[in-house]
């Protein structure tokens, strides 16, 4: 392959190779092989397989478990769901089509055969072609899941990037404000830049609002259900099990607010008939506005403080969302010094990571998510990193020993291009 097509290649697909000769053979069917007497691509097909299987599994269930206050594992959707969404990853249309959109089936090394059958046009060719990718870079970076991660979000179209999907789960939008109200309260007691501090605090309300959103979603089709069954079945009625922790919601929504903890009271006696315990549960809360009771009747312990905990949760839910304005994003990029001319810029942000601000900015939908391009120096002791958000022309560019170096190296000076840019439209 010529080094254009090499590089070329490596531009669209997120990877820059330590050793060209397994991009090459990524690319190479076996009536090449057979031809010219080298390696071909099927090897480099199964560890691709096997390798994105893992990934896509990985992602899918990053994005679509929690866990609990235990540790254990909660899924959020059920087997089958997870079969059907793993599908849209890895079937044979969905990886031809990466590969169509890519537009680098044409770089395929083929033989007379292939080339008079114009096999590149074939799905199934598309699909060992990606697949053969993926291997490559698997064994080219060792395994590394965060380059191969990379590769097939970049590959997919950032469409396998659980940050780019819609994120309709109540426990993953609860974990993501509990963490942020946690980097917020942590950043303002160590009395970090006060710019530092507004970006986190911005991120929480952020998730704020959203856990408001999803909480009255849910309050709305509970109330539907009690309009159904009328006011007589009120008592007995109650919510189907679900993957929503409304007790552990509630708690981190009145800490969050009035550093305060729910209380509750359970009381249990017999169903009319005496085959069943019947739970009545209040729980208490006090954010600020005098003791609030809120009460549930379920044949379970556990759904009626789910229950009650749910209704106590859609009157604080207002008061976790604290604004729904966001900030003036000129205001939130303002964490930066000007270096003397002819050094190279930097940004001071205490111990923040600007990779992180910047996806937290994304997913606020200030900008794009900024898509990170690698390069290995001639050497091979220096990667060199750009950063760039495509929809602005906004690019940063950093350099380190490795690629971790030189990704928070670029996300800094994209950072900074952006506050250029924003300061510069004022």
């Amino acid at each position: 392959m010529e080094q254009k097509v090499v590089e070329t290649i490596e531009k669209k697909i997120g990877y820059s190779f330590h050793k060209k000769a397994l991009l090459e053979q990524a690319f190479t069917r076996k009536s090449f092989a057979n031809e010219e007497g080298c390696p071909d691509n099927e090897l480099l097909e199964f560890v691709g397989d096997e390798v994105l299987d893992f990934t896509i599994t990985k992602m899918l269930l990053n994005l679509f478990t929690s866990q609990n206050d235990e540790g254990e594992l909660l899924a959020l959707v059920d087997e089958g769901g997870f079969t059907q969404l793993k599908q849209e990853y890895v079937d044979s249309e969905a990886l031809s089509g990466f590969v169509d959109k890519l537009n680098i089936a044409q770089f395929l090394r083929m033989g007379k055969s292939d080339v008079l059958g114009h096999v590149e046009n074939n799905q199934s060719v598309k699909e060992d072609l990606y697949e053969a990718i993926i291997g490559a870079i698997a064994i080219d970076s060792d395994y590394d899941q965060v380059a191969i991660t990379n590769a097939v979000q970049i590959m997919d179209g950032n469409r396998a990037n659980p940050a780019m999907m819609p994120m309709p789960i109540r426990g993953e939008s609860l974990a993501a404000l509990n963490r942020a109200r946690n980097e917020y309260l942590d950043a303002r007691e160590k009395n970090l830049d006060p710019n530092f501090v507004s970006i986190l605090e911005a991120k929480m309300k952020y998730w704020a609002r959203r856990v408001q959103d999803e909480i009255q979603k849910d309050y709305d089709e509970f109330e539907t259900k009690l309009d159904l069954a009328g006011d007589e079945a009120e008592p007995l009625i109650s919510l189907e099990q679900s993957e929503i922790n409304y007790v552990s919601m509630l708690q981190n929504g009145t800490q969050l607010v009035n550093h305060s903890l729910p209380s509750y009271s359970i009381k249990a006696e017999k169903s009319p008939d005496g085959k069943k315990d019947i739970f009545h549960c209040s729980v208490s809360v006090n954010i600020g506005e005098g003791e609030r009771l809120f009460e549930s009747v379920a044949d379970s312990l556990k759904l009626a403080k789910e229950e009650a905990a749910q209704r106590a949760c859609s009157y604080v839910a207002p008061f976790v969302s604290l604004s729904r304005t966001k900030p003036d994003l000129k205001n939130v990029l303002s964490i930066h010094h000007a270096e003397p001319e002819g050094q190279t810029k930097s940004v001071v942000i205490g111990p923040g990571d600007c990779i992180g601000i910047l996806n937290s900015l994304a997913q606020q939908r200030y900008f794009d998510y900024p898509v990170y391009s690698f390069a290995l120096s001639e050497d091979r002791k220096t990667w060199t990193c750009t950063a760039k958000v495509e929809s602005l022309s906004v690019e940063g560019k950093g350099s380190g020993s490795t690629k971790a170096v030189a990704k928070s190296a670029a996300a800094g000076d994209l950072f900074l291009s952006l506050t250029s840019l924003f300061e510069n439209k004022n």
